[in-house]
């Protein structure tokens, strides 16, 4: 975006027709993809003609665009009553352009922002009547079904004020055709003073003795204390309900305290039991590294003893060779399950359990090898 191509047109008073028509070009064209973009097209809106804000909102470019349109929406500043008369071209321009829900969450702020501290204001007044060009049939005259009473109720007294500050018999009808619309009760009588231009009727419509304009305010403040009324009563009952669900929370939140204090105590003794295990596995691998040394040390006999065998084989020669067959059978018989036992046992991890069964497996070999004359 090309903020200065705007310049030229934002230091003007008054736009040509030719003047608007370029600068919406420009602002339509436009990529608006950062907050940053969004808050100045908003700041230069307001100081351009309004003619720029009501084109701009209507362009098919910008009412296409929904998200980035409801961005810019958002930002407008509705608290700069001189520039009423632009919130309510842009108003007027996104009802128009099919944008409803924008145009109506942008005069509600307006109505929320200004009008509880500046119902009377002749900024405010002079910025609508601007804005009738638009049509008296606009969105500011229509029916606001999205709208509380309260904001409905501030606005037809504004509306109703600013009727009989301008003086104006197009923007009088176009009120009373919005109080028509929304429920309430207000005949332009063409002419006069406020005093003069605001009647109420009876519940058969006839038109009843005109109050002093004092008088017609005090009745309007006294709607307002009854929706504020309601207002408090409904915020009352909401707290008492939030109340509710805060002690609950409270009570939810003491409830986890507890099942966490467990849980950490849980978790110091399931840490205290794995120490245990830690040393019961040490434990463990030393006897295991004992055992197996242990067997070593058989290992190294039983060659030993094949090796004083080999020699008798040798001294003895043929001769001896089945005595010596025969004593290799019975040992080889006597020790084979034993030996079957140690080959299983070996290729097992080291275990306690273990332990036992190979002290029997060298008993047996030791009680073997005595019965047949080898003594250790």
């Amino acid at each position: 975006m090309i903020w200065e191509d705007l310049t030229q047109y934002t230091e003007r008073k008054k736009l040509s027709q030719k003047g608007v028509k370029e600068a919406v070009e420009i602002l339509a064209n436009g990529q608006y993809s950062t907050d940053d973009d969004i808050a100045r097209l908003d700041t230069v809106l307001l100081k351009l003609d309004s003619d720029v804000v009501y084109l701009f909102f209507t362009d098919g470019r910008v009412a296409a665009a929904e998200d980035t349109l409801e961005r810019i929406v958002k930002t407008i500043d509705v608290e700069n009553s001189v520039k009423a008369g632009h919130i309510a071209a842009a108003a007027v321009a996104l009802e128009k352009a099919g944008n409803r829900p924008q145009a109506s969450s942008l005069l509600m702020r307006f109505v929320q922002t200004n009008l509880p501290k500046k119902l009377e204001n002749k900024s405010l007044y002079e910025g609508f009547h601007r804005a009738m060009k638009y049509g008296s049939d606009s969105y500011l005259f229509a029916k606001l079904e999205d709208w509380g009473d309260l904001e409905i109720n501030l606005y037809t007294r504004f509306l109703v004020s600013c009727a009989g500050y301008l003086n104006d018999s197009e923007f009088g009808q176009a009120t009373e055709i919005f109080c028509r619309n929304n429920g309430k009760n207000f005949v332009w009588n063409g002419g006069g003073s406020a005093e003069k231009k605001v009647q109420k009727t009876d519940e058969g419509g006839h038109k009843v003795a005109k109050p002093s304009e004092k008088a017609a305010r005090a009745l309007d403040l006294g709607e307002l204390l009854k929706l504020l009324e309601s207002k408090v009563t409904a915020i009352q009952a909401e707290n008492k309900s939030k109340n509710e669900e805060i002690r609950s929370l409270n009570s939810e939140k003491s409830d986890l305290k507890n099942t966490n204090a467990n849980l950490i105590s849980e978790v110091e003794k399931l840490r205290a039991q794995n120490g245990d295990l830690i040393e019961k596995e040490s434990d463990l691998e030393r006897k295991v590294s004992k055992l197996t040394g242990e067997l070593r040390e058989v290992q190294n006999a039983l060659e030993h003893n094949q090796a004083k065998l080999n020699n008798v084989e040798s001294a003895f020669g043929q001769a001896g060779q089945t005595e010596i067959d025969a004593l290799k059978g019975n040992i080889r018989k006597r020790l084979s399950s034993e030996y079957e036992k140690y080959t299983e046992i070996k290729e097992k991890k080291p275990d306690l359990g273990y332990y036992e069964i190979l002290l029997g497996i060298l008993e047996d070999v030791f009680r073997v090898l005595k019965k047949n004359g080898i003594a250790l």
